[in-house]
C-alpha cells in the first residue's frame, strides 16, 4: 500500500507544530529555581550577561558570594533549557557569575518524566567593577 506524500504532509506538519519549542513564558511554568542567600543585603538587579563557570572564580577577582542556586525543569529536556532561567535569577539578585556550575539529569518517580534536567551553582558578585572580566577567557560562557 502506497501512502501519497500529499496526504502525509499535513500530518507531519501538525506533529512538528505540536513539538515546537515553548516560548519563554510557557517554559517558565516548567522551571523552578531555589536561591539560598548567604545574607539579606540589598543587591541591585541588573540586565547584563551572567557568566557560567564550571570551576571557582579565580582568586585575582575581587568577589562576594551571594548565595547558592538550584534549578530544575519539570519534564524532559536538555540542561541548556536551564541557562536562561538561572541567568535571570542571578540577574535578579545582582550576581555577575554562577560559579561551580553543574548541570545534570535527575531521576524522577513519575513515569512520564524519568529524567529531569537540573542545574546548581554559586552566585557571585564582582566587587571591583573596574577590573576587566572576560568570561570566555576563563573557560565559561555567557547567557
Amino acid at each position: 500500500m502506497k501512502i501519497q506524500a500529499g496526504l502525509l504532509a499535513p500530518v507531519l506538519a501538525a506533529a512538528v507544530a505540536a513539538h515546537a519549542p515553548f516560548t519563554q513564558a510557557q517554559e517558565a511554568k516548567y522551571v523552578r529555581s531555589k536561591v539560598k542567600l548567604n545574607n539579606q543585603a540589598g543587591f541591585v538587579a541588573h540586565t547584563h550577561n551572567v557568566c557560567f563557570l564550571n570551576g571557582p572564580m579565580p582568586p585575582e577577582f575581587a568577589q562576594l558570594e551571594i548565595g547558592e542556586i538550584y534549578t530544575i525543569r519539570k519534564g524532559y529536556g536538555s540542561v541548556d533549557l536551564l541557562y536562561l532561567p538561572m541567568a535571570n535569577e542571578a540577574r535578579r539578585y545582582g550576581a555577575d557569575a554562577i560559579v561551580e556550575f553543574h548541570g545534570d539529569h535527575r531521576g524522577s518517580m513519575n513515569v512520564l518524566r524519568m529524567s529531569m534536567p537540573t542545574g546548581q551553582g554559586k552566585l557571585v558578585k564582582l566587587t571591583d567593577e573596574a577590573q576587566a572580566f572576560d568570561c570566555k577567557v576563563l573557560g565559561g560562557f555567557e547567557n
